[in-house]
């Protein structure tokens, strides 16, 4: 299923609640990433955003569905089953 039409399902009106809490948190998805990418015994930082040149990687490395999700996720917001365009931020720091 195409991201844009799984944004506008995860927050379409079910009943009488809508809800816009349906999205995995970038912060939650990097937690993830940083667990995978770190050799055991290390100490994972804990949250972030992931920067555009860990970004660049993820695809080439099997991950091009997580690359995906992000960047969707910071593209656009969906509500009430609409989606709505986000400010892009400045997220290069790498």
């Amino acid at each position: 299923m195409p991201l844009d039409d799984a944004a506008r399902l995860s927050t379409a009106p079910n009943g009488n609640c809508t809800s816009t809490m349906h999205q995995i948190p970038e912060d939650a998805v990097y937690v993830i990433y940083d667990f995978m990418k770190y050799p055991k015994g290390y100490e994972d930082p804990k949250g972030g955003q992931f920067s555009e040149h860990e970004l660049l990687f993820l695809g080439p490395r099997g991950y091009r569905g997580l690359n995906d999700y992000i960047e969707h996720i910071r593209a656009v917001h969906s509500a009430s089953g609409n989606l709505s365009p986000r400010a892009r931020r400045n997220n290069d720091d790498g």
